[in-house]
C-alpha cells in the first residue's frame, strides 16, 4: 500500500519493494516463499494485485491451506482442503 500510495499502481516486481529478487521471496521463517501477480480479471496491476504463498519444506505437509493468496482488494483464500476462514 505504501508503493501504491507513492506511484498510484501496485507492482509485481518485488523488488520494487525493497527486497532482492523479483519473485519466490522467502518469508522470515522460510515455511513460504512469496510471489506477486495480477489478480484474476483485473486488466492490468495497476487495479490490483495478489500476493501467494507457496509451502516450503515441512510446510508442504500441511494440505489443508497450501497456497495462501491475498489481494489489495483484501481477498484470502487458499488452495487446499480447509476453508479460508479456518486457514486465515
Amino acid at each position: 500500500e505504501q508503493f501504491y500510495s507513492l506511484n498510484n499502481t501496485y507492482t509485481t516486481a518485488l523488488t520494487n519493494l525493497g527486497y532482492s529478487v523479483d519473485s519466490n521471496v522467502p518469508s522470515d521463517e522460510e515455511y513460504y516463499q512469496i510471489t506477486a501477480g495480477v489478480c484474476s480479471g483485473s486488466a492490468t496491476v495497476g487495479s490490483c494485485v495478489k500476493l501467494t504463498a507457496v509451502p516450503q519444506g515441512a510446510q508442504q505437509d500441511d494440505t489443508g491451506c497450501n497456497e495462501l493468496s491475498y489481494t489489495s482488494r483484501n481477498q484470502k483464500t487458499v488452495s487446499g482442503t480447509l476453508s479460508d476462514t479456518d486457514c486465515w
